[in-house]
């Protein structure tokens, strides 16, 4: 009766493995690949990288996992940033570990849990097909012999995910736990495989049949992967992320931009010539010149001096928008000439002229970053426009939805927009002045600005 029991026990207890095998081959964690992780990964600090080891091209710092340890997608993805915001400035450094050879051995008895699959830690990702010849294949040896690690700055990461160009979404999957930001990732250089038969024998028509899907014949009876393999995973902590303080806004504005000034003063002699200054966002692009012009016999008989005036500014408004100024004035030169004796004054026909010319030019850049993930409308509004201006609105793909749009004066104007994205509002005032042998001063002045406001289309329908 004792010896029964002690029978049904042991057959138990085979059974029992048997269908743990089985279950993990289905549900794609097979054992195998967990002496992987305890033997390399785990010493260094490492978690399992996946179900089965993963390209190195396949996983880098700074992409998402979840909760299996698969890849969803990357924080400088569209998984995660607004479409058409900046890349990123995360950069990812590598370190090698150890030189050191390091091996570890599977039993296969689990391999053919289901017919015609090899399950192993394969550099394909998933279980190979093969015949029932398999049914040989009793232990997978596998040996690393360098060893490497990838890494991003955690605070660069950190900072990245706490500006407003990420997705509102992505954040709060993070602080979640659903999903995982990488930091660093553990990669075998240089991964071989020998399979064994019940003998301890090696299997070289074995290893010829898996010369494929990653893996090449490194000798008679060895495999090797043909690319470094991650085989483990370091991630920021959820409570890392839950800790930082994030954006919270569902709509940013940036301006940029720049303004040029540019006078010119030409003819015949004391024209004062070419002048031009560029300035950015903030600054006041300036310039100013007078001729020098004289007159033949008597300097000041008939003369008159040129000039040349021109002033531009770019500037934020209180609400996020921009503010567009300028001036420009342009005065002729004149003067007599002719030849002289005893200090004869001239005839007063015997004239000649300069011209002047000054232009302004403002090309002003105003971000929107809408975090919405629906409908919005985004509202323009403009003031004391002066004539000429034209208006562009760029896409997040690069759509122009305004093209070059002449508008003057004061307006408005509303596009339907599907978010999230960064959208480009685009002004250029071109402004100028040309003066030409007459007298008097010739002036303009402008001082306009452009606004934006971004609605739900429910809450814009609404009010």
């Amino acid at each position: 009766m004792q010896r029964a029991f002690g029978t049904l026990t042991i057959a138990g207890i085979f059974a029992l493995w048997a269908g743990v095998l089985l279950a993990a081959t289905y549900v794609g964690a097979t054992p195998l690949r967990d002496s992987l992780c305890r033997g390399i990964a785990d010493p260094f600090g490492f978690a399992c990288a996946a179900t089965r080891p993963l390209a190195a091209s396949a996983l880098k710092p700074g992409d998402l996992i979840d909760q299996h340890g698969e890849r969803t997608g990357a924080l400088d993805s569209l998984a995660c940033r607004i479409p058409g915001a900046t890349p990123l400035p995360y950069v990812i450094t590598d370190k090698a570990l150890t030189s050191e050879p390091r091996r570890v051995s599977y039993s296969a008895l689990g391999a053919m849990a289901r017919d015609n699959l090899v399950n192993g830690p394969w550099p394909a990702g998933q279980a190979l097909p093969a015949s029932r010849a398999w049914n040989a294949l009793r232990r997978v040896d596998v040996a690393v012999s360098t060893l490497h690690r990838a890494d991003i700055d955690q605070a660069a990461a950190l900072h990245s995910l706490a500006s407003c160009s990420i997705r509102t979404r992505c954040v709060d999957e993070l602080r979640a736990g659903k999903i995982r930001l990488v930091s660093s990732t553990l990669i075998a250089d240089n991964v071989q495989y020998q399979l064994k038969d019940a003998r301890n024998a090696r299997r070289d028509d074995l290893a010829q049949r898996l010369a494929r899907n990653g893996l090449a014949i490194f000798s008679p009876s060895s495999l090797r992967a043909m690319y470094p393999l991650v085989i483990g995973t370091q991630s920021i902590a959820p409570h890392e992320v839950t800790a930082l303080a994030t954006c919270d806004k569902p709509v940013a504005l940036e301006a940029s931009g720049t303004t040029e000034a540019a006078i010119a003063g030409h003819g015949g002699r004391g024209a004062f010539g070419d002048q031009y200054i560029k300035q950015p966002l903030g600054t006041v692009a300036q310039v100013f010149a007078q001729g020098s012009e004289v007159s033949d016999c008597d300097p000041d008989l008939g003369r008159e001096k040129s000039r040349g005036y021109a002033q531009a500014a770019l500037e934020l408004t209180h609400g996020g928008g921009l503010h567009l100024s300028g001036e420009i004035r342009a005065t002729s030169g004149r003067y007599r000439f002719g030849r002289c004796n005893n200090a004869r004054r001239l005839p007063s026909n015997n004239t000649l002229a300069n011209t002047a010319m000054a232009r302004v030019r403002i090309t002003g850049a105003l971000d929107i970053l809408v975090r919405y993930e629906q409908t919005v409308n985004i509202e323009l509004r403009w003031t004391g426009v002066p004539a000429g201006t034209l208006l562009r609105v760029v896409a997040p793909d690069g759509q122009a939805l305004i093209a070059n749009q002449a508008i003057e004066g004061d307006g408005d104007q509303r596009l339907k927009v599907v978010g999230p994205g960064v959208f480009h509002v685009l002004p250029t005032i071109n402004a100028r002045l040309d003066r030409t042998g007459q007298s008097g001063v010739k002036s303009a002045f402008f001082n306009a600005t452009l606004d934006a406001a971004v609605k739900p289309v429910a809450a814009a329908n609404a009010g």
